[in-house]
Formats: structure tokens, C-alpha cells, sequence
């Protein structure tokens, strides 16, 4: 049970409004069919790992158009602070980790690295993130960098 969309909806740069809107649209009922409690999917989900994330979190403060409409302003990346959702097999639910600061320009509580992100996925699909390589210009790295990552124990049940 997966939900697919193709190209970057959420790239947001300029449009907010009506992109967010539409991205939305597309996504929002098809995951909460997915996550309603007691519904037949939920429990299927709950057998399997589901992730929405983005390449990037956005910055705080709007990137303007060319035309300088503020209406039509949207938001830069952001590679100091970004979000993502996890839910199924092996996850607390309901839990929230990590925290930004006031303004949200970047992590300051509990950060999470990407490699810990990678070797909390890798844990909850019971894969050993130390046995797994990727062969790369003649040499095998590892998918969660050169030190052992953490997994994000406080967000499993």
C-alpha cells in the first residue's frame, strides 16, 4: 500500500497558496485513509513503514519573485531544519521529536542527523545498517556514513 506522486509538489518556491493547496489535495485523504484508526487499511499499514519527506525543509522567511509580489512569494530551502512523517510498523504514534528554534530557521532540540534518519528506517525494515554497502567508484560505502548513526529509539513503540 503505497501512495506515489510523481515530480516535486511540494517545491514551493513561489505560488505558496495555490501549490501547497493542490499538493495537499493530493495527499491528504489518500494518508488518512491509510491511518484512520479501526479502518482495514490502518491495520494493513500498521504491518508496513510508511514516509512522507522532502528533499529540504523551507526557510522561515519568504523568496520573492521576480515581480516582487509578496502574494506570490514562497520559500527558499532550508538545510538546517526540515521535517518528515513516519507511521506503521514498530512506530509510537502521535509522538513528536526534535524542535526548532523560535523562528524555525533551524534544529536546535534532539536534532537528527540524516545518517540517524537512515539508520532508524534501516532498523524498523530489519536491516543492519553496519552489514550494508553501496558500491560507488570502486569502493563499498555505507548507506548511514562512516560512523555508526544512531537509531531514534525515543520514536519507536
Amino acid at each position: 500500500m503505497w501512495l506515489y506522486i510523481n515530480g516535486q509538489i511540494w517545491d514551493n518556491h513561489t505560488l505558496p497558496a495555490s501549490g501547497l493547496k493542490s499538493a495537499c489535495d493530493r495527499t491528504d485523504l489518500p494518508t488518512a485513509r491509510r491511518t484512520a484508526p479501526g479502518s482495514e487499511a490502518s491495520r494493513l499499514a500498521r504491518q508496513h513503514l510508511g514516509r512522507l519527506g522532502d528533499e529540504f525543509g523551507r526557510l522561515p522567511i519568504a523568496q520573492l519573485p521576480p515581480n516582487k509580489n509578496e502574494a506570490d512569494g514562497g520559500r527558499d530551502h532550508n538545510k538546517n531544519a526540515l521535517s518528515g512523517w513516519i507511521a506503521g510498523v514498530d512506530i509510537k504514534g502521535g509522538t513528536t521529536h526534535d524542535a526548532t528554534d523560535d523562528i524555525g530557521l533551524a534544529a536546535v532540540e534532539d536534532m537528527v542527523s540524516v545518517p540517524d534518519w537512515h539508520a532508524t528506517i534501516l532498523h524498523l525494515l530489519e536491516l543492519h545498517q553496519d552489514e550494508l554497502f553501496v558500491e560507488h567508484n570502486g569502493l563499498k560505502e555505507k548507506l548511514t556514513s562512516v560512523f555508526m548513526a544512531r537509531v531514534v529509539k525515543l520514536i519507536l513503540a
